[in-house]
This record gives structure tokens, C-alpha cells and sequence, in this order.
């Protein structure tokens, strides 16, 4: 398993955002171990068919990867596993398509993460945080503080016994980058 894998084309970037899929990689995360697509949706009270397209799209894309297979009464199970640890995604060129399409995969992410947080909030059993605050920071400290985040959530990726799983939404913008994409965006309509 690598360490990170960098998506920067389009096609890639929404296959790994799109929020079902998401989902499965989050399965993976949480079960910390190879499953079969039977299994994720067996966790995911899914069809198996609809979950094993998506495991073959994300197969297809690099996220996911066979790493063992099985015969079982006579059919093969493939066991699947994340190919990294960390799934980044960066743009490389100036392209306004790619920003809107980016918006918009950025949108579905806010909204799948609202829907979860507000469904977790109705049976609290620990009180959760809620946390929004402007920040000053100049490059560097822009660059440390994302580290920072990104190091910290990475520590705790591993599931184990006595611990419970917890979801985590954290977004660090520019405020002058945020206007310009909304600049450039709203000429484009």
C-alpha cells in the first residue's frame, strides 16, 4: 500500500469523490482490512451489484485493488483493498471546467457530510464539536497548519478494539481564493 496517491485528471477526481464511493472507501477504512464486495455490502445493508460496480469503477481508477482471491463453493472472491493510505486530489492547470466540475464534487461532499451530521445528531451520545473561525496565516503557515490537520486525522485511521468510529470534516480556504472562484464561476452561467 502506498502512502498517498495524487489524482489531478477529472474523471479520476470524480470517481473517488462521488459520495457512494466515499462511502465504500470509508468501509474499508473503518473495517481495516480486505473485504470482498459481498462484505461491503453486507456492512452497508447494499445490493451487492451496486456495490461491486462501484468497487470495479474504483478498481478501474487505482483507489481499490485485488489483493486476494478465494474459491468459495466454486465462485472466486476477490478481496479488495485501499491501493494508499491517503487519497489527495489537485488540479494542475487553469482550466474553468475543471473548477466548476470541482465545485460542484466539492458541493456533493458538504452535502453527504451534512446529511451524516445531522442524522448523527439526533441520537448524540457524546457531544460533538462544531467549530468555524477565520484564521490569519500567511503561505507558510497556510501550508503548516494543513499539515497539521491532515498528520493529525492520519493518526487516527486505524479501528481497533473499544473504539468507536467518528466522522471528521475539516476545510482550510483562502478567503481571496474563495471569491475569485466564485468570481470566475458566476461569469461562466
Amino acid at each position: 500500500m502506498k502512502e498517498k496517491i495524487v489524482f489531478t485528471e477529472i474523471k479520476d477526481i470524480r470517481t473517488l469523490i462521488d459520495p457512494y464511493r466515499l462511502k465504500i472507501l470509508r468501509t474499508f477504512t473503518t473495517e481495516n482490512e480486505q473485504l470482498t464486495a459481498k462484505m461491503v455490502a453486507d456492512i452497508l445493508e447494499e445490493v451487492p451489484s451496486k456495490v461491486s460496480y462501484h468497487i470495479k469503477k474504483m478498481e478501474k481508477t487505482g483507489i481499490l485493488e485485488i489483493v486476494n482471491t478465494k474459491v468459495i463453493n466454486g465462485i472466486v472472491a476477490k478481496y479488495y483493498s485501499p491501493t494508499a493510505k491517503e487519497f489527495r486530489v489537485e488540479t494542475l492547470e487553469e482550466d474553468d471546467f475543471k473548477y466548476l466540475e470541482l465545485n460542484n464534487i466539492y458541493s456533493d461532499i458538504i452535502n453527504d457530510f451534512k446529511k451524516s451530521f445531522i442524522r448523527a445528531t439526533n441520537n448524540i451520545k457524546n457531544p460533538t464539536v462544531v467549530l468555524g473561525k477565520q484564521v490569519f496565516l500567511n503561505e507558510e503557515q497556510f501550508s503548516e497548519l494543513s499539515k497539521i490537520i491532515n498528520d493529525k486525522i492520519l493518526e487516527f485511521q486505524d479501528s481497533g478494539e473499544g473504539k468507536d468510529s467518528y466522522q471528521a470534516f475539516f476545510t482550510l480556504y483562502g478567503e481571496n481564493d474563495l471569491k475569485n472562484i466564485i468570481k470566475t464561476n458566476m461569469t461562466k452561467l
